[in-house]
């Protein structure tokens, strides 16, 4: 399988398995007049197969839960960072309960950014402004 990377066709990846998080994710990107687009798969085999199958136009941002159900996320940012192609692309790591050693292997891995989905809007609105800003530098 051959990857590139192409700038010009530029859109981000969800990888996240909760409907309702994906929906808040998008509403409130919205509010923050994100015009970027965003393509999702809900777990880590459907992540697999969308990396083979859009090889020849690779997201320019992934964001990723490390919470799947069924590839452990954290299994999944590993294999994403071990690939050539795929380790260029920024990650932000969006996830529920994160332990202190994920914390620790997201830092090893050169993570762009760690956030646990936080329950308070005000918190999601400002980390939604922050990748706003991230994805229009890129």
């Amino acid at each position: 399988m051959i990857m590139t990377y192409s700038k010009h066709l530029a859109y981000t990846l969800l990888i996240e398995d909760s409907d309702a998080d994906a929906k808040l994710f998008n509403s409130v990107l919205k509010c923050q007049h994100f015009t970027g687009e965003i393509k999702r798969v809900k777990n880590g085999r459907q992540a697999l197969a969308f990396f083979e199958q859009y090889a020849d136009n690779l997201p320019a941002v992934i964001l990723l839960d490390l919470n799947l159900p069924d590839i452990n996320g954290t299994d999944l940012l590993r294999w994403i960072k071990s690939n050539p192609i795929l380790k260029r692309i920024p990650i932000v790591v969006w996830s529920g309960a994160v332990q202190e050693h994920e914390k620790q292997m997201c830092k090893r891995l050169g993570v762009s950014k760690l956030v646990v989905k936080p329950i308070e809007i005000e918190l999601l609105e400002r980390h939604t402004r922050w990748f706003a800003s991230f994805w229009n530098q890129l």
